[in-house]
Order: structure tokens, then sequence, then C-alpha cells
């Protein structure tokens, strides 16, 4: 597993560890970006985005070129199992490829980078590519979510966040994030001033992460704001 930062609205970042890494003897295109990968990370949670935004260009330029390649389909996944599950569920005869989730995480990495940097609108393409390249990562549309949250843009959020939700509920795998993306449609519902939702989506996510201080924190915040 990659260890990588999470952003949240209301806290600060934490390193925690992704549990989609792809495996070492995965045969995808690309996995010789892992350790840039990695690098960037580290960049990153020293406090050098734009490091690590240069760090991933060689990655996020060969990720692209592979998906330029005409009459292929391409997917980012970290198993066999859900490689064979995306392509049953994929049969309209175009060939296969698979990527390394090094072009995911250079996708993902680049835009968190940018989120950092506040430059919000540039992070979107970065996050969009690796949501669409790897359907059961759920890392990058949550972050798509942020960006969006942070844009004020707060209605696209919580529809984004929502799509998280069923990803994790039709891929277990994904469930990790899920305590995270509650957090995320409470801050959207705080800045609609949908005050009884905000408190239901930040009670989902103690539930699941009980103790959490962002949560805590924003049930006090709705509980000194909210009209009687």
């Amino acid at each position: 597993m990659l260890a990588l930062v999470v952003a949240t609205p209301a806290a600060a970042q934490q390193l925690v560890k992704t549990h989609l890494d792809a495996p070492r003897d995965a045969p995808a295109i690309g996995q010789q970006y892992r350790e840039t990968v990695t690098t960037a990370i580290r960049q990153m949670s020293g406090g050098e985005p734009q490091a690590a935004i240069a760090t991933l260009a060689p990655a996020v330029a060969y990720c692209d070129a592979q998906q330029a390649r005409p009459n292929l389909r391409f997917v980012s996944v970290s198993t066999a199992a859900q490689y064979n599950r995306y392509a049953a569920g994929n049969t309209d005869g175009a060939p296969l490829e698979w990527l390394d989730m090094a072009c995911t995480h250079a996708y993902y990495y680049t835009g968190y980078a940018l989120v950092e940097q506040r430059a919000f609108a540039e992070a979107l393409p970065y996050l969009e590519k690796a949501a669409a390249l790897a359907p059961y990562y759920p890392d990058a549309p949550n972050e798509r979510g942020l960006a969006l949250n942070l844009m004020g843009r707060n209605d696209e959020a919580e529809q984004q966040y929502r799509q998280v939700l069923a990803l994790a509920e039709a891929a277990p795998e994904a469930a990790y994030v899920v305590p995270l993306t509650w957090r995320g449609i409470g801050y959207a519902l705080i800045e609609k001033r949908d005050w009884a939702g905000a408190r239901a989506a930040y009670e989902h996510s103690l539930a699941l992460d009980p103790g959490n201080k962002t949560a805590l924190n924003e049930l006090e915040y709705i509980k000194q704001h909210a009209a009687p």
C-alpha cells in the first residue's frame, strides 16, 4: 500500500493508507511509474505540491499517450478480479488494456496537488481522468467533490459525493472512503444551510468513524448556527 495525504474541508491533512494500490506482480502497462508516484507523495507530504506536479508530469504524459491509441478501451484496476469484473460488464468488443494504478495515481495526485494550491479548476480535469480510468477507485471522485465544494459548487459536490457512496455500495473494497464522503456531503449541506441534512451526514460519518474530530466540530457548528 502507498501512503497518501487526505484532504478534508474542515480538517488538517492526515496520512493514511490507500487500500487500492496495485500488486507488485500486476501485468499492467505503466507499472514503471510506481516509484515516481511514491516520490510525488513524499513531496506532497513534505509540503511541496508544485514539485510533486513536476515529478508526475512524465507519468501523466505517458498515460495520456497510452490512452490515445485508437480502437482500444482502457481500465486501471488493482486486481485481476476487478479487471474481470470490469471486462464482464463492458462487452462492446473493443480490446481492453489494463493500465497500472500508477496511471490513476499520477492523475489523482496531480489533481490533489493542484487542490492543495487552490487551483481547483485546473485540478478537475486530472481528477476526472483518474475517475474515468479507474471505476473502482473512490479517491478521485471524492477529491473532485472536495474541489467542487471549495469552488462553491455545492450542488455538484453533493451529487459527486453521492455517486461515491453508490460506488462504495457496489464495490465494497472502496468502502474505506465512506466516512470521508459523508463529511463532504455534510460540508456541502452546511454551505446550503440544510442544517438537518448536514447533521444527518455528520452523524453517518461518526457512526463509521467514531470520535472523528472534524465531524464532532461540524456538529457543534451546526448546533450553534442552525435555527432553533
